[in-house]
């Protein structure tokens, strides 16, 4: 008798774990779900195809840099240089392409990700400086960079012609800058999921002593990671100057805290914590979703801010409780 009774008072406990599992799991897709609901019924215009296509837009550079931000983040690192190796992508791409030509504008914006992300690496795994403090003091070393570049003024004088075709062209009706957002979103999940690369990331993420005496390269695949989250910062820099069709000395640095927005959000998404690509899509439309119905709502730049914050300390707590609910029950 006892066995059936034990049973029966425990389903109904099971059942609220799977629910607050799936609530904490999910809670963000339905918050997203939610502020689509909420602005296509306070804005006629919101759902309209152009709108779409518009947010997809705006939400590509911010794509972009933070594919390789989650890239370095899954191994429990930071990279606070990203918005700096941005901004100084772009005045290299467009300053070189004055002098020299665009593919060689786009090879230097490219470039100078690459050597902040070789820098970066170095000084974390062979000086054991933190990579917080690390990455934070090359992008206020880039600052000054890029105002000894250009003294602080926009490069837009002598800019070629085409230049431009990246950041505002059109390909089948899609924005170069939303094909260029999903190829570079399909490679980075491809690398972390289904690559060997991928899985000695998320190995040295989750317990780097024992990643290492599984004779994982550790300190090769730390530079790995924050090489590829550099050169996806330059070549978002590249594009940004291409969309502007000017160098400007301070575009790049506002993506820095949507990027670090977007990555946390999309952690507790789908996953317990941890970061993915997946997770990364789904708080990446939620900013655009966010700031294009406020924009269409006529609130403020002020308060658009205050919202992305509060949307991303929703969003963690939220999951984050539900979680602790599920394990308590």
């Amino acid at each position: 008798m006892s066995e059936p009774q034990v049973a029966s008072a425990t389903a109904p406990d099971r059942r609220r774990k799977v629910s607050a599992q799936s609530f904490g799991r999910f809670g963000t897709i339905i918050g997203f779900l939610i502020l689509v609901v909420f602005f296509s019924i306070t804005s006629p215009t919101f759902l309209r195809t152009d709108n779409l296509l518009n947010i997809l837009t705006a939400s590509s550079l911010l794509g972009i840099i933070s594919c390789g931000l989650t890239i370095v983040l899954v191994l429990n690192d930071f990279d606070l240089s990203v918005g700096y190796v941005a901004t100084l992508g772009g005045m290299y791409a467009a300053g070189f392409s004055v002098s020299y030509g665009i593919p060689v504008g786009v090879a230097a914006g490219i470039g100078i990700g690459l050597a902040a992300g070789v820098v970066n690496g170095l000084i974390i795994t062979y000086l054991n400086v933190s990579a917080f403090i690390a990455t934070l003091g090359l992008g206020i070393i880039l600052q000054g960079v890029i105002f000894a570049f250009t003294g602080g003024a926009q490069i837009s004088q002598g800019i070629p012609e085409g230049f431009n075709l990246l950041g505002v062209g059109s390909t089948l009706g899609v924005r170069n800058l939303v094909w260029c957002l999903l190829i570079v979103m399909v490679l980075s999940w491809i690398m972390l999921t289904h690559t060997p690369l991928g899985r000695k990331m998320y190995a040295i993420g989750g317990n780097p002593v024992a990643a290492r005496l599984s004779g994982i390269n550790v300190r090769g695949v730390r530079i790995t990671a924050f090489v590829i989250s550099g050169v996806l910062a330059g070549f978002a820099g590249v594009l940004l100057a291409s969309n502007l069709n000017a160098g400007n000395p301070t575009a790049g640095t506002a993506y820095l805290f949507d990027a670090f927005t977007a990555c946390f959000v999309g952690a507790a998404t789908l996953r317990d914590g941890d970061f993915h690509i997946l997770g990364t899509l789904v708080g990446i439309l939620l900013l655009g979703v966010l700031s294009n119905g406020l924009v269409l709502l006529g609130v403020p730049p002020a308060w658009q801010t205050i919202a992305k914050g509060t949307v991303l300390i929703l969003a963690v707590a939220f999951s984050g409780l539900l979680r602790r609910k599920a394990v308590e029950t």
